[in-house]
């Protein structure tokens, strides 16, 4: 989340989520299925970094992300 390895860093914690599957089912190995991970929350809260944070509204979010193979 502090220092990946994109550009990106430091990223938000539903962003480093998403990135580390990518960045772990992309390693050579070969999947008979389609791997999705999701992300859901405080709708406030959904670019929360490590070191920052905010209060929840109460809305809530959700997001599912194609993460193997990559789109």
């Amino acid at each position: 989340m502090t220092s990946g390895k994109t550009t990106n860093s430091p990223m938000a914690i539903k962003d480093a989520w998403i990135q580390a599957a990518k960045d772990a089912y992309t390693n050579g190995f070969s999947y008979p299925i389609t791997m999705k991970f999701a992300v859901a929350g405080d709708s406030a809260c959904q670019n929360d970094y490590l070191q920052t944070n905010s209060t929840p509204s109460g809305n809530p979010f959700y997001n599912s992300t194609q993460v193997y193979p990559l789109p």
